[in-house]
């Protein structure tokens, strides 16, 4: 048995091996080329943070309405401590999923508020902080009491892929959703510049 291991690790190596150029690569080369080796079609990348398990599509998966089982209980105990099952969760806000448009999902209908922030940043605690100030203004409130009312309400933020838009959502709705939003676009764009320079 391990002889056979061996074996077959030798010949990945010698495959591996026959793709390499034949010239002499840079560091930045074999970076590139090691890269493209693994490079996955955008569209690929985005369809491994939209749903895919528990539940259904109602057309093309990724740019429709994802309907989840609604007996499965979503297992973050972050947004879902009471171990609700999707229906339960989605009852109060009287929906059966959330519709997806380009990998993301809209949680305008269930959403309390909308802002639009100036200063997006991957770093979540800065965009809940203008989302809070936004919301206390429009209160009456100190950002404080905004802050306070959000997490009493279990409310959370959810960060869109613009960058620059935050829809005031409920927490349990939101995490129930596999998705990815602007904190991952925002993370996505810095890691490409700083590859471009």
């Amino acid at each position: 048995m391990e002889g056979k291991n061996l074996e077959a690790v030798k010949n990945t190596a010698d495959n591996f091996k026959s793709i390499l150029p034949k010239d002499k690569l840079s560091g930045q080369d074999i970076k590139n080329f090691t890269k493209s080796l693994f490079k996955i079609n955008d569209n690929n990348f985005e369809k491994q943070f939209i749903p895919s398990t528990n539940g259904n599509w109602t057309g093309e998966p990724g740019n429709s309405k994802w309907i989840p089982d609604p007996s499965y209980v979503p297992q973050n105990t972050q947004t879902n401590p009471e171990q609700k099952t999707i229906k339960e969760i989605f009852q109060p806000y009287g929906i059966d999923g959330i519709t997806f448009k380009n990998f993301e999902p809209d949680f305008t209908p269930i959403a309390k508020e909308s802002f639009k922030i100036k200063n997006f940043s991957e770093q979540r605690n800065k965009n809940f902080k203008q989302g809070d100030l936004q919301l206390a203004i429009k209160m009456g409130v100190s950002p404080e009491e905004a802050k306070a009312y959000r997490k009493e309400h279990k409310l959370t933020y959810h960060e869109r892929s613009d960058m620059k838009t935050l829809d005031l959502v409920p927490i349990d709705a939101h995490g129930a959703i596999p998705h990815k939003g602007g904190i991952a676009k925002c993370k996505e764009l810095i890691e490409k510049k700083g590859n471009e320079s």
